[in-house]
């Protein structure tokens, strides 16, 4: 009898999560990607810019284009802000605190780094002619990149997610959009190859050296995770001080809230939470590397330094989640992404703890 492949328990008990999976990252000049333009599902929709289809407080879809000068607030970060997870473009954490805040405009892009966060905004911010708050709830990719064996670290400019996947797409988009015909052949000729040199590595080898034969290959240096860590602080207190410089110049509130991640709130898991980040583990065992309170420990006091040598009002919202109330209740669906009820609770404690009321 053939054996029948374990589903996931993340699909069974959130079988939306399919849509996300099926929704494609597609290749963009200078922020290296985006989400896949006009993407229509039950649980998750993008417009013309790839970012998730969102609805203003009158409950009509976003017009990008043909936006009013009343105060916009900018939520930015990675796919925990994005929405992913959440069970409709209603359910997102910016949905949820567009109840508190009249517009709320979510940035978020799936597996983004702090740089790529920056770089967004940069790009988007012309659409909109009024700017008062922007929100980075982040923190969880940085470590999530440094945990990651085999990513290739650039130590002047960091990494990014999927870097064979996004590469091979850039090429692909190229190919596709170019009139090139060597390129196309080229290509062709890739493609054809390259599976046979993957399963053969004596060939793979032997087609290396012919290619190469003066060329020695160098190993690359060896990063261990906290090497990594603080390598992408590093950039991170770049990203921050051009953060500082634009919340002065464009006269907006900049707040910067840690993300929460599961070991590193003390909420108790419930049994779907703690089923669901078992069976991660069993395939992304290095997130051990930071989902554990003492890493958690020493990397909110240095994101809290970072934020307070620059003036930036720092937010752990992991502490907002350690009360009796919410011990019963599922909050994660892996180690960051956050269920329709995680999304609403961080909106609420957003609109209660931030200084909204406050001047840049």
């Amino acid at each position: 009898m053939s054996s029948t492949k374990e589903i996931h328990p993340r699909l069974k008990h959130y079988p939306w999560h399919s849509d996300y999976v099926k929704m494609a990252s597609e290749f963009r000049p200078y922020v290296m990607f985006a989400h896949e333009a006009n993407y229509r599902s039950t649980s998750v929709n993008t417009d013309d810019f790839g970012l998730r289809e969102q609805f203003d407080f009158k409950g009509e879809v976003v017009n990008w284009r043909n936006l009013g000068r009343e105060p916009h607030t900018i939520l930015l970060g990675g796919s925990s802000v994005f929405g992913v997870d959440a069970s409709s473009d209603v359910q997102t954490l910016s949905a949820h605190l567009q109840k508190h805040q009249k517009s709320v405009l979510n940035w978020g892009v799936r597996g983004a780094s702090n740089q790529q966060e920056l770089l967004h905004f940069l790009f988007l911010k012309r659409f909109v002619p009024r700017i008062q708050h922007v929100v980075l709830l982040t923190g969880v990719n940085l470590c999530s990149l440094a945990s990651l064996k085999n990513i290739v670290m650039y130590p002047d400019y960091g990494a990014i997610f999927s870097q064979q996947v996004h590469f091979s797409k850039l090429l692909e988009d190229y190919r596709r959009k170019s009139r090139d015909p060597s390129f196309e052949l080229r290509r062709f000729l890739v493609d054809q190859v390259a599976p046979m040199l993957e399963k053969n590595r004596l060939l793979g080898s032997a087609v290396h050296f012919f290619l190469n034969p003066r060329r020695v290959a160098q190993p690359r240096p060896l990063m261990d995770f906290q090497y990594k860590i603080d390598l992408q602080l590093e950039l991170l207190e770049n990203d921050l001080d051009t953060w500082r410089c634009l919340s002065k110049e464009m006269g907006f509130k900049l707040h910067f809230v840690l993300q929460p991640a599961i070991r590193w709130t003390l909420k108790p898991l419930t049994f779907v939470e703690k089923q669901c980040f078992e069976a991660d583990l069993k395939i992304h065992p290095s997130t051990l590397d930071y989902a554990n309170s003492k890493f958690y420990e020493w990397y909110c006091r240095r994101l809290g330094g970072l934020c307070a040598r620059r003036g930036i009002d720092f937010h752990d919202s992991n502490q907002w989640l350690n009360v009796p109330e919410l011990s019963d209740k599922a909050i994660f669906t892996d180690v960051c992404h956050l269920t329709d009820e995680g999304n609403k609770e961080i909106a609420v404690q957003m609109q209660k703890r931030l200084k909204w009321n406050q001047d840049a």
